[in-house]
């Protein structure tokens, strides 16, 4: 067995564990804990524990707190600007590439998947679809750093875009991404595919930043 292996598929496993404890709601925004607390929550020893907290520190999912543990950082404005001043550029440039260079296969997956999501009702079934479409976008693109970036900004969308999911807008958005991706001629004008998904990446921007913003009120 490669000890090298073992040691970063645990603090592998670890991440995911933690981070599903987060996107589920099972540590609340703005909470602290600190080491001991979640080795003993999620049963994982020392060293996976403190690198997975170094990688959601690293992604701004958790702040450090010296001497005091951990806080969950919340989604308020701060974020919301922090995330799109990235997103808005990478996810149309993903969509972009993967329209060059996606697959019958990848292709024929994107629809299956933008089936479900289009047909779906339940939140969190959304968030898992959606998070699956762009994994596919991503693997399309055969960037190896557009993989990375989407991989490091996924949590916070799934936080950020769970909030707007539960409005009518966030519904109504997300219902007519499935459609995008559905229609099937998204590949034939790269460019144009671009365009379009800043256009909509610029819309969900404004209507949460608008729906925090009455919430921090």
């Amino acid at each position: 067995m490669n000890l090298e292996t073992t040691k970063i598929s645990l603090a592998e496993q670890c991440y995911e564990h933690i981070r599903k404890l987060i996107l589920d709601g099972e540590i609340e925004a703005g909470s602290r804990f600190n080491e001991k607390e979640l080795i003993e929550r999620v049963g994982f020893g020392r060293t996976p524990v403190r690198e997975a907290l170094a990688r959601l520190d690293m992604e701004g999912i958790i702040q450090t707190m010296p001497r005091a543990g951990y806080v969950l950082s919340k989604i308020d404005l701060a974020a919301i600007e922090d995330h799109f001043l990235v997103w808005r550029f990478v996810g149309p440039k993903i969509v972009r590439k993967a329209a060059e260079n996606i697959t019958e296969d990848e292709k024929s997956l994107l629809e299956r998947y933008s089936r479900e999501m289009s047909a779906g009702t339940e939140l969190d079934e959304w968030l898992r679809v959606s998070a699956i479409i762009f994994d596919i976008l991503t693997e399309a693109t055969q960037s190896p750093n557009l993989t990375y970036i989407n991989r490091r900004l996924s949590c916070q969308m799934h936080r950020i875009y769970g909030l707007y999911f539960r409005s009518e807008h966030g519904e109504r958005w997300l219902r007519d991404q499935s459609d995008f991706f559905l229609r099937g001629d998204w590949t034939a004008d790269p460019e144009l595919a671009e365009l379009q998904m800043k256009a909509a990446i610029r819309h969900a921007y404004i209507e949460i930043r608008e729906m925090i913003a009455a919430a921090e009120d």
